[in-house]
């Protein structure tokens, strides 16, 4: 969504980032929000930050940096609303979404506009809170855009980047790959999209979008490097997020009791991934 041959995906597909979303399963989605909130709360993550966030401090004014279609940042206008929410993307058809849904829903307070996160100029100290989610790693110019989220927080403002931070480009490694084929290998025809896991080649990402993942392994040391205080809650998703496309979660479903066995199956091993250093998504907190 960072430049004009990735603008051509998302223009073309800006429901994408929602289609096959890992965290749409109820036994991941808890999950993923337990380790978001150390284990305070298996409910959405916007809804537990703001509830820890307001015992700090009030939010006037909060940015959300590549909003696609609008959903967290209308939560967080539902929440917040005495404050002002303004969200940018890359993609013109994306912001055409959101605004429409905050027009429809009669959400003053959330405003959409079309912005180029590698080249942005934010107002200093405007922001109280500036978020990220599934954005920042699709950001070419990760100095750039961090120099100016950094002085664009108001004092004592909160950056909150929820993100991809495993191998760049999606091209996972050969440990990572056999196991993810091993897994859906060890699914009956029935229950997956794919006869055996896909590895796509560098040109095969480009042709998609050039800026998947283009500097993701880097963003925790630049966040350390741009802000003081940063605290990270690894998630995993090194096994949940590459193969959940590929499992036919429909079939699954018919099959409740396999389903939840499966399912669990899987949140174990990213358990131990986590354990062992590996996590492919990580939650920030930083100030």
């Amino acid at each position: 969504m960072a430049d004009a041959s990735s603008g051509n995906f998302w223009e073309d597909n800006p429901h994408a980032a929602q289609e096959s979303q890992w965290t749409s399963d109820p036994f991941i989605a808890s999950t993923i929000y337990r380790r978001i909130s150390n284990g305070e709360s298996e409910g959405h993550w916007i809804g537990w930050l703001f509830d820890k966030l307001r015992s700090e401090r009030t939010f006037g004014r909060m940015l959300s940096i590549g909003c696609g279609v609008g959903d967290h940042e209308l939560a967080m206008g539902r929440l917040n609303p005495e404050a002002m929410v303004e969200a940018f993307d890359f993609s013109a058809a994306s912001v055409e979404i959101a605004s429409r849904k905050a027009l429809d829903e009669g959400l003053t307070n959330v405003r959409f506009f079309q912005g180029n996160f590698n080249t942005i100029e934010l107002e200093p100290g405007a922001f109280d809170l500036i978020l990220c989610s599934g954005s920042l790693h699709h950001v070419r110019e990760l100095e750039h855009l961090l120099g100016q989220v950094r002085s664009a927080l108001a004092p004592g403002g909160v950056f909150v980047v929820n993100e991809y931070v495993g191998d760049c480009y999606n091209i996972y490694g050969k440990e990572q790959v056999a196991l993810l084929t091993s897994l859906l290998d060890g699914l009956p025809p029935s229950l997956r999209h794919a006869a055996s896991y896909p590895v796509p080649t560098i040109e095969q990402v480009f042709d998609r979008d050039p800026t998947e993942g283009v500097r993701a392994k880097l963003i925790p040391d630049f966040l350390r490097i741009y802000f003081q205080n940063v605290d990270e809650r690894r998630l995993g998703g090194t096994i949940l997020h590459p193969i959940f496309p590929f499992i036919n979660v429909d079939a699954f479903r018919d099959q409740p009791d396999f389903h939840q066995a499966y399912m669990n199956l899987l949140i174990e091993l990213d358990g131990q991934l986590i354990a062992d250093g590996k996590s492919d998504f990580s939650f920030f907190i930083c100030r």
